[in-house]
């Protein structure tokens, strides 16, 4: 999905549940690192 595509969503989401976009975004790197080695992409899956 595109971000400009999701971003409004994204925003309703943070707003409606009272999120802290700098805490999501901290979450968010933090589980990138813990998956890395556990990647699938979509070619490979074809």
């Amino acid at each position: 999905m595109d971000y400009k595509d999701w971003k409004s969503t994204y925003e309703k989401i943070v707003s409606d549940f009272n999120y802290s976009v700098e805490t999501d975004k901290k979450a968010a790197n933090a589980l990138d690192k813990l998956l890395q080695e556990k990647r699938i992409y979509f070619q490979s899956v074809r």
